[in-house]
């Protein structure tokens, strides 16, 4: 009796703390709406707090212009005298893209000093003003969105107080309910016992009294029953209403009252920030085009291009040396010379083949894991030099007149960088801007508002020191993993390209080199160097599309270089005219630039043509097709649509425009910043043509080109066999 009765639980005990609950979990409810209205409030203080903190901003922002005015000039007659005086030791200097910006620099602070008194103006007078109406704008508004809030949570609670009502009274029909079944149970036992005792008794007073007894406790029964339904499928309703209230408030009312505190701010900070911008575009033409030739300049930036000047300046120094040859013994008849193998040690070059091929999987790997970790400090590296960001030009970026309604909307960008990561951490702290009027020592204030603290910049400092020193010692690993695995393979390809067989059962695979480290096709196991089955040409529309790309099977591996993992994000487009055959192929897929394609397509679909009606007035059988120019105007509009993707030859059938298709060709091969033939194996090309011997000289020749990069290999085979037609 006593176990039956310690799982039993008083149905007015279980009501009261359903009761209960439900009353703590609307008072949670309610306690949330409250925080609402606080963090409503809060967020309007603190657009508020921001608003004033720029009026205070551009207002000492005027007062200095005047006084910046006169220091730009300084400044620019500081500048120009500096330049005379040390004509001589800037000799180098145009060999740096940066030069070309220190000239745009001292080019815009002649026209700076001319805008400052209107900038002023336009600060003190119309910016300052409209943050002030905005900030009251926007008090009040906040205030009536408030208001509306607490109404919708006054409708909400309310809803929650006919939920926690219906629940009440379902809790109390349902107990009655309950109640009153027990009862039926009990006179119902009574007259099944009083039936199964007295069975010659069924009929009489007692009998008959139990069964109406029983009737009329079942009557009440179902009338308490009904009442529970009622009771409960009214409780139900309020449920579903008190979740729909809830959710339709949380989902949407709360998300429009914040549209509605922040109705027309965008658009006011946008006509605020095109009306900074307009002003000073009509106050000075030569701004902007100082500001669009600083794009231009930081779109164009490549630091690979002040390499190729550099290397190029010092060619001498930096030429590949020729290559090593072997030095036979005059009692030596053997040729061609190479790694050979007999049964006395042919099993020692099978074991030491075997000990290579692991040695190279081991520094694939080891290789690969130290560039995962290159690329991670690397892209660190560059989020740590670009802190911290403040910038404020944006603020002069448009290309309107000066008027104080604008002509259109100008997105200006700011962006906050907080970098985290596993090497370093850096915090960039807001610049705070003194009320004071102008002493010395508010002067010095000024100076510093838009600088980094000094335990910022130390913190900073470090970081950067911490994470250069552990990227360049990461170089260095992958550096010598390279050189490693290079050596390695070099050895493996000369065993293995012996004549010994001894290492069938070993082979070496090109994906066992280290990353960086290049696959190439050796003389001994590919065909000739233009060598490759016909293929169309999928990218191509015509009947005829050039030469047959060739296979991807003569260079396997990609190289990975330094600065293009973290450069990648800022490109869309890769260069085309300027740039660099590899890294276009990697960028965009195609084993073939579309300008290649295009222009071997035409100059071939003319030669085709010409060749089947016997005309000798297109194509290759056009008379000077490479040595004649073509239209000056025709190859820059070609160029430009080739920079933007497009195929401008793609309709194109007048025999008059292929000189224009062979000088765009050769406009492109012309600008290449890595041409096809590098620099530094120059001398070596030239040692090749003084070969005589022609088996000799295809043969080295081949070697030679075979070391070039795939993207380079494929591309100068692809022109070859045009030409070759």
């Amino acid at each position: 009796m006593t176990g039956a009765l310690c799982g039993w639980v008083s149905p007015l005990l279980f009501k009261h703390s359903m009761v209960d609950e439900d009353l703590a979990y609307a008072q949670d409810i309610r306690q949330q709406f409250l925080e609402q209205v606080k963090c409503l409030e809060q967020r309007t203080e603190c657009q508020s707090s921001l608003l004033n903190e720029l009026q205070d901003f551009y207002k000492r922002r005027a007062d200095i212009e005047v006084d910046y005015s006169k220091n730009l000039d300084k400044l620019n007659k500081h500048l120009l005298a500096k330049q005379k005086a040390d004509r001589q030791k800037r000799e180098g200097w145009s060999n740096f893209s940066l030069y070309n910006h220190y000239l745009q620099a001292i080019e815009e602070v002649k026209s700076e000093a001319k805008c400052r008194a209107a900038l002023a103006d336009l600060y003190i007078n119309h910016v300052s003003v409209k943050l002030t109406n905005q900030a009251e704008e926007l008090q009040r508004i906040s205030k009536k969105c408030r208001e509306i809030s607490v109404v919708a949570q006054q409708e909400i609670l309310r809803v929650l107080g006919e939920l926690h009502t219906a629940m009440k009274t379902y809790q109390l029909c349902q107990a009655a309910s309950w109640t009153a079944e027990n009862k039926v149970r009990a006179v119902e036992a009574q007259k099944c016992k009083y039936e199964e005792s007295n069975p010659k008794k069924i009929g009489r007073r007692r009998h008959r009294f139990l069964e109406k007894e029983y009737e009329r406790k079942n009557d009440k029964f179902k009338e308490f029953q009904l009442k529970a339904l009622k009771a409960k499928n009214e409780y139900l309703l309020c449920i579903d209403a008190a979740n729909a209230a809830l959710h339709k408030y949380f989902a949407d009312d709360l998300s429009d009252l914040l549209d509605c505190m922040d109705v027309g701010f965008e658009e006011w900070l946008k006509y605020l920030l095109s009306t900074l911008t307009d002003c000073r575009q009509a106050v000075v033409d030569s701004d902007q085009r100082y500001v669009q030739s600083c794009c231009n300049f930081a779109r164009d930036l490549d630091h690979r291009i002040d390499k190729r000047r550099f290397l190029d300046a010092n060619h001498s120094t930096f030429m590949l040396p020729r290559k090593f040859e072997f030095k036979a013994h005059f009692s030596d008849i053997e040729a061609p010379h190479r790694v050979r193998s007999q049964k006395s040690f042919q099993e020692d070059y099978t074991q030491r083949y075997c000990q290579i091929s692991q040695r190279l999987m081991q520094l694939k790997t080891e290789t690969e894991e130290v560039w995962k970790t290159l690329e991670t400090a690397e892209k660190t590296l560059m989020d740590i030099q670009k802190l911290p960001e403040m910038k404020w030009s944006d603020l002069f970026a448009c290309h309107s007149t000066c008027k104080h309604q604008t002509a259109g909307p100008t997105s200006i960008t700011a962006s906050y960088v907080n970098t985290s990561n596993n090497f370093s951490s850096t915090t960039t702290n807001n610049p705070v801007i003194n009320n004071s009027s102008g002493s010395a020592t508010n002067e010095i204030s000024r100076r510093n508002s838009c600088r980094e603290t000094e335990a910022s910049q130390q913190k900073r400092k470090q970081d950067l020191y911490e994470i250069e020193d552990y990227y360049l010692q990461n170089h260095g690993l992958v550096i010598i993993f390279q050189k490693a695995g290079s050596f390695e393979h070099s050895r493996s390809q000369s065993i293995n390209g012996g004549d010994s067989g001894a290492i069938a059962h070993c082979p070496l695979s090109g994906s066992a080199l280290p990353s960086g480290v290049s696959t190439t096709t050796t003389a001994s196991n590919s065909g000739g160097f233009l060598e490759s089955s016909p293929s169309p040409n999928p990218n191509s529309d015509s009947s005829y599309a050039g030469p047959a790309v060739p296979a991807g099977a003569v260079r396997t591996r990609r190289k990975k270089r330094i600065g293009v993992s973290a450069q990648a994000h800022n490109r869309k487009r890769p260069k085309l005219f300027g740039g660099s055959i590899e890294e276009y192929v990697e960028m965009t897929g195609q084993d073939i630039p579309l300008i290649i394609r295009s222009c071997v397509r035409m100059l071939s679909l003319h030669d085709f043509f010409s060749t089947c009606i016997c005309s000798l007035f297109l194509g290759l059988h056009h008379q000077g097709v490479f040595r004649v120019s073509g239209s000056q105007i025709e190859i820059n509009s070609f160029r430009d649509s080739f920079e933007k993707g497009e195929d401008p030859l793609s309709d194109i059938a007048d025999s008059s425009d292929v000189n224009s298709v062979a000088g765009v060709l050769k406009l492109y091969f012309r600008e290449l910043r890595e041409p096809l033939f590098p620099i530094f194996m120059f001398d070596q090309f030239v040692e090749c043509s003084r070969i005589e011997n022609k088996d000799e000289f295809a043969r080295t020749v081949r070697e030679l080109v075979l070391t070039l990069p795939r993207p380079v290999f494929v591309v100068m085979r692809y022109i070859f066999a045009f030409l070759n037609q």
